[in-house]
């Protein structure tokens, strides 16, 4: 009696799926830096709007305005660091003579 078994896949990699796994490694790696990068840039979007509102609702009150302050601060060293990374990575794509951040082989 033979049995089948079923091949399970996954949808959101099955554009990977080739014989080739570093090619593959190396776009998936580059897929998931850029949507590290899009997540980074939403949540500091929203954690700047979230120290904009808390210095608007403050009233005076000096430590939750420093708070809001430190908010706004960390966002921006955030966006630095983001912006950084991607530089970096512009950078090393330009030495090793290769675009890291959208490999093709």
């Amino acid at each position: 009696m033979k049995t089948y078994l079923a091949q399970i896949t996954n949808p959101a990699i099955t554009k990977y799926n080739s014989s080739d796994g570093g090619t593959n490694l190396g776009q998936l790696m580059a897929a998931l830096y850029r949507a590290a990068v899009m997540a980074g840039a939403l949540a500091l979007f929203l954690y700047i709007a979230w120290g904009g509102i808390s210095w608007l609702t403050a009233g005076g009150d000096k430590g939750k305005l420093t708070e809001a302050k430190d908010r706004i601060t960390h966002g921006i060293v955030g966006m630095a660091i983001l912006v950084a990374t991607t530089a970096i990575a512009a950078f090393l794509g330009q030495v090793f003579g290769i675009d890291i951040l959208n490999p093709s082989f």
